[in-house]
């Protein structure tokens, strides 16, 4: 592997300092150097974003309860080791977001370091430590500006479920939840800017004398106090990790996520279902094809196959009901897959506008009342626009169109984590944009329902 230059940011001797190094590309050694802890058998590892926004660190300073550990960033991670002396402290990454964080988020994500891999416990609970900080305190607080992290594992009893929350297990960690207000003993004040959300006039002597009283050479303007994630396992079954990091709305203000290093460990949990101890094998960690599912058994001569029944899904005044076929063709082999129907394509929008017309509410209504009742069901919502307006401008407001019916079916108690929305701009143009009615039909919403089912050939 090609090593990227490293870069250490040291501070005077004579005061407390953090050391900053960034990854390299070999991004496996990275993790498992830094990240990785007692029974844990990792693999599949996956970076997207600068890489300037990941890096190990190491802090002498008593005051961060975490001295070393891995960081990721919205930002370059090196920032975070200057004295705190500037409020809106923020260096672009020029990297996409995330569809996860902007489904916790709910918002529109950018320059997003993601980092994922696959992995086995050898025991039944996952746990590690961490703690969140941003630029965003306290002038944040209370909004709904508020950049997003997460710990999304996915495996057996577990689907994108993000586990980086507070003690009460359900509420994410976010600046909106912990800060000098909400839950403040979760929340460490580092900023020397402001009070109570009002910007302070600072001299430069104040200004030393306060930051000598805080955490020394620490940027990020607040932070919470050390926290565990963590999340019951099958041993020896695969699971996947993605820790991610994005700002939401714009790329200013930064934020990080710092997690304890070698603190990504299977611990045992005797008030768990499952309390085994899994013995690693190999050949676990190699990917195999997935044996076929079958609704009957493949004789050995497929022209004995009698003609059968088979299902499908058809809208049915408006709802999507299951219809049998008796006159099925005979089947020749089955295998496992997906069936996706395009069930909604007639939301249309206003110039402009993301707002839901009250025309698309009642058929809202009915697809999250079948979601809920099918827990095979699972929604893809794709926003688009007319041709007029910049093609950066059209990208947004698709994604906006698409979130306005993600948030609208998560508030009819649609789990967020069975529903993708996504934005295409004016691509996929049904109609020319010569005229106002055409142009209407290209500013919609469609939404395709899929289903975890057998196909049958």
């Amino acid at each position: 592997m090609v090593l990227l230059a490293i870069h250490l940011l040291l501070i005077k001797p004579c005061v407390a300092q953090i050391v900053v190094q960034n990854t390299t590309a070999d991004i496996e050694k990275f993790v498992k150097e830094n990240l990785l802890g007692n029974g844990i058998v990792a693999y599949n590892f996956k970076y997207s974003g600068n890489l300037e926004a990941m890096a190990s660190f190491t802090s002498s300073n008593d005051l961060l309860k975490i001295p070393q550990g891995i960081l990721l960033s919205t930002g370059k991670a090196s920032d975070v080791a200057h004295a705190n002396d500037v409020n809106n402290q923020w260096s672009g990454n020029a990297t996409r977001g995330d569809k996860d964080l902007n489904r916790i988020g709910k918002g529109i994500t950018i320059d997003a370091a993601v980092l994922e891999f696959d992995f086995i416990a050898t025991r039944n609970k996952l746990e590690f430590e961490y703690f969140f900080a941003s630029e965003e305190y306290m002038e944040y607080a209370e909004s709904k500006y508020n950049d997003v992290f997460a710990f999304v594992v996915s495996g057996v009893g577990a689907r994108k479920k993000n586990i980086a929350l507070l003690p009460d297990k359900k509420t994410i960690v976010s600046v909106n939840n912990i800060n000098q207000y909400k839950n403040g003993e979760l929340y460490i004040n580092n900023n020397i800017f402001t009070k109570n959300g009002e910007r302070l006039k600072m001299s430069k002597k104040k200004m030393k004398k306060l930051n000598s009283e805080l955490i020394n050479y620490f940027q990020y303007d607040g932070l919470t106090v050390p926290m565990k994630a963590e999340i019951n396992l099958i041993p020896g079954k695969k699971y996947h990790i993605k820790i991610a990091i994005a700002d939401v709305g714009d790329f200013k203000y930064d934020s990080g996520v710092f997690i304890k290093k070698n603190s990504f460990s299977a611990v045992p949990d005797s008030t768990a279902r499952t309390n085994t101890v899994y013995v690693f094998n190999p050949a676990d960690t190699v990917n195999s094809p997935p044996a076929p599912k079958v609704t009957e058994p493949t004789p050995a001569n497929p022209k004995t196959i009698k003609p059968a029944s088979s299902k499908t899904i058809k809208m049915v005044n408006g709802k999507p009901t299951v219809v049998v076929n008796t006159n099925a063709k005979p089947k020749t082999a089955t295998t496992a897959g997906k069936k996706e129907y395009l069930i909604l394509s007639n939301i249309y929008f206003g110039n402009d506008s993301y707002i839901i017309p009250d025309s698309a509410f009642k058929m809202l209504d009915k697809l999250a009342s079948s979601v809920n009742k099918n827990k095979s069901y699972y929604l893809e919502i794709m926003g688009f626009t007319d041709s007029t307006g910049s093609v950066a401008y059209n990208r947004v407001l698709s994604i906006n169109r698409a979130k306005s019916v993600f948030d609208y079916l998560a508030a009819k108690f649609v789990d967020e984590g069975r529903i993708n929305f996504e934005g295409f701009g004016s691509n996929n143009s049904v109609a020319d944009n010569k005229d106002e009615r055409n142009r209407l039909l290209n500013r919609r919403v469609e939404i395709k329902l899929k289903e975890e089912v057998v196909i049958e050939k």
